[in-house]
């Protein structure tokens, strides 16, 4: 009788227990992440011309959202690059600057492997913008820049492990791509070309967030 009790209590401690770690996986949370992003640029210049470049870089990001169960979610997250100008010099200019920035919104869909470790995906719309600076070297000595944005798509997959008192890490990899269009056609420039941009972004991260 007194093992029966025994084995009662432990049963109900477990399912208290797992009933907490449920409810810590609801709610608010807010975090950051670093790592290396892969960077494939295709330009198509005056609809008849394209070249491409492949960079690397780090990058870093601002994420947070809110998990309506233990299953389903809504994530967003506003993100950088570092430069990813490799500084080729030919006879005129110098690539001198060019980062990707974007503000993503993804529902996320998760699978509670444990209470404490989880696998997740996720897919939605990121708004890219993707800037890039020239310098120039020749007789007159200028700085000129072209800008390009749109809305592109962004998936990902990750999993995340929660070390206690509502931590919760998370390694992570995302590729957004999708076509961006000039932003500044129309305004004067030393070199008058009409190209777009077609970019493919690979994201690997490390990250940390905190659920309330």
């Amino acid at each position: 009788m007194f093992a029966k009790k025994i084995m009662t209590a432990l049963c109900l401690s477990i399912i208290s227990l797992g009933a907490a770690a449920d409810a810590d996986n609801q709610g608010w949370f807010v975090g950051g992440k670093i790592g290396q992003v892969d960077a494939h640029t295709k330009y198509t210049i005056d609809r008849d011309f394209t070249y491409s470049e492949n960079e690397t870089a780090g990058w870093f990001a601002i994420y947070g959202g809110y998990n309506f169960s233990e299953w389903f979610g809504l994530e967003g997250n506003v993100f950088a690059t570092d430069n990813l100008a490799d500084g080729a010099r030919d006879e005129d200019t110098t690539a001198s600057d060019a980062r990707y920035s974007g503000l993503a919104i993804t529902p996320k869909f998760t699978w509670q492997v444990s209470p404490d470790f989880s696998l997740f995906a996720k897919g939605g719309m990121t708004f890219l913008s993707y800037k890039k600076e020239y310098r120039s070297h020749g007789y007159w000595d200028y700085n000129y820049d072209y800008s390009w944005d749109g809305i592109v798509l962004t998936y990902g997959v990750g999993a995340q492990i929660n070390v206690g008192h509502g931590v919760v890490f998370r390694l992570g990899f995302d590729v957004t791509k999708g076509s961006l269009d000039r932003e500044d056609e129309d305004r004067y420039e030393p070199i008058s070309l009409d190209f777009d941009v077609d970019a493919k972004l690979k994201q690997t991260s490390l990250g940390v967030h905190y659920q309330f």
